[in-house]
Formats: structure tokens, C-alpha cells, sequence
């Protein structure tokens, strides 16, 4: 699928088209959670599955990667400029790993998008508001807390502000609500995001007018692939059962063999204690 979106001149890499579902059966709304490498992610994610979704609801996975600033180069012949990818990274689709394993532990429903920004904030402030987002939740960590002292950056803060009037933002410290801006009117009745499948978006910021130098008039591509496929995480479970079967049995087998030597050390100690009665005698 192609489409062309001149409002903003984003690139989109997303998987499959699917089927629209603009409700949840926890929490009315879409609901989203900003991960990374952080503790406080972890902890923000679980608590989104715990209190906002319950089974075969769906929650949207969002990472933003840090968009490294490129140099002035002069023009040269070459089709495909810095910055514009046609998929993304083998390293950018395994992050998302571990939480679609947890989803499948609790039967969640999930979708991974990939957003690719210099500006954090601004990407999932901009995701929001162009999907639909009812439900946004961030992790706030000590070392966030700290930066946020000295007005390095406050990420949660800045979108707490500057959301869509219709998202929730909920900030999570150590697993509890550290703040909560709370929605003043209702969503768009249809939200453009289709959220029943797995799927992974890459979002890339640029100009229509890079766009269409690079592409022509054809304007940004939305082409369709699949990765993070069911039966990759169904294999990574099977793997972690009998990883888990293993350990059991050679808990087992250690037990066994402790069991065994107590036994041995019981007869030693029962032979010398004859052998030191014989010697009394």
C-alpha cells in the first residue's frame, strides 16, 4: 500500500494493512505505552497491562529512536539520501522482543511502531494526535528526575503539556501513577491507526520538498512487510519451557545425587563410630 501524506512528509514503513478496532476491553480508548532500555519503561509497561488492559485487549508499543543529526553534503548522484530507510534494522525490530513476550504471556494484543526523531517528545506528541491516542503511558526514572533538576530535559513532562486534549498522559515512578493529565474531550470518532495485528512502523520526519526531490511527485512510500512474526515469538517460548524443563531436571538431579552422598556420609560416620567403640573396648 502507498499513500502520499504531503501534511507532514513522514516516511512510513509498516507491515500489513489490518483490520480497524478503536476499542480496547480495558480502558475505553487506544492505549499506548513509550518503551526503552530504561527500568522505569519496564515498569511503566507493566502497569499499563495491569490496570488499563485486560485480555485480548490491544496496547500499542512506541520507541522513539534518537534521529542523529547529518551534515551539509554537496549534492552528488546517489537515489537514496542519509537518513531515509526502506526498513528498519535487524537490532530496531528485536528491541521489541521482550515486551511482545510478556503480551503473549498475558494474552495482550500488541503493536510495535518504530518512530524516528531527534526530538522524543515531539514524536510521540505528533503520533498521538495524528492516531488517535486515548491512552499515553511514560516511565519516569531517578536518573530522569535528577536531569529534570537541572532543566536538561523533562520527556514526560513535555508531553504531559503539550498532548492532544483527547489523551490520558499517565507518567509512571516505580510502578505508581507519579502524575496523570487527564483528557478534556473525547477522541476523533475513527482514529486512522489499525491496531489488531503485529505490526512495526517506521516514522521518519522530513520535508515534502526533500521527499519530492528524492521520490518526485510520488511523495512518501508506505510499503507493507512482515517481521516479529508470530511464529518467531512462539519459538522463543517453546525455547524458554524447555530451558525452564531443563533446569528443573537438573534441580533433580542435584537434589539426587545430595541426597545420595548424606546417605554415604551417614554410613562413614556410623563406621567409625564402631571402629571407635571397638578401640575402647
Amino acid at each position: 500500500m502507498i499513500f502520499t501524506d504531503k501534511s507532514t512528509g513522514w516516511i512510513v514503513y509498516t507491515m500489513e494493512i489490518i483490520v480497524l478496532q478503536s476499542r480496547t476491553n480495558g480502558v475505553n480508548g487506544l492505549v499506548a505505552v513509550a518503551i526503552d532500555n530504561e527500568k522505569g519503561s519496564h515498569r511503566a509497561f507493566k502497569w499499563a497491562i495491569d490496570n488499563l488492559l485486560t485480555k485480548n485487549a490491544t496496547v500499542i508499543l512506541i520507541h522513539v529512536k534518537i534521529e542523529e543529526p547529518s551534515l551539509s553534503l554537496p549534492p552528488s548522484n546517489f537515489t537514496q539520501r542519509g537518513g531515509v530507510k526502506t526498513k528498519p534494522e535487524a537490532q530496531d525490530t528485536t528491541f521489541f522482543m521482550p515486551y511482545c513476550v510478556f503480551c503473549l504471556h498475558k494474552d495482550i494484543q500488541y503493536r510495535c511502531v518504530l518512530l524516528e526523531d531527534a526530538d522524543v517528545s515531539k514524536a510521540l506528541i505528533e503520533y498521538a494526535s495524528r492516531t488517535g491516542i486515548e491512552h499515553l503511558v511514560l516511565g519516569s526514572s531517578t536518573r530522569a528526575n535528577l536531569l529534570e533538576r537541572f532543566k536538561v530535559f523533562d520527556i514526560p513532562g513535555t508531553v504531559s503539556k503539550m498532548a492532544p486534549n483527547f489523551c490520558t498522559v499517565y507518567v509512571i515512578n516505580k510502578g505508581k501513577i507519579q502524575s496523570m493529565r487527564s483528557a478534556s474531550r473525547p477522541a476523533p470518532n475513527i482514529s486512522p491507526l489499525q491496531v489488531n495485528q503485529t505490526t512495526i512502523e517506521l516514522y521518519q520526519s522530513n520535508t515534502t520538498e526533500m521527499e519530492e526531490e528524492t521520490h518526485g511527485s510520488e511523495g512518501p512510500r508506505h510499503a507493507d512487510a512482515r517481521t516479529n512474526d508470530q511464529s518467531t515469538i512462539l519459538q522463543v517460548l517453546d525455547a524458554l519451557q524447555k530451558l525452564q524443563g531443563s533446569v528443573t531436571q537438573l534441580e533433580q538431579t542435584v537434589a539426587t545425587r545430595i541426597e545420595a552422598v548424606g546417605d554415604r556420609l551417614e554410613k562413614v560416620e556410623d563406621k567409625v563410630g564402631i571402629l571407635h567403640q571397638q578401640a575402647k573396648d
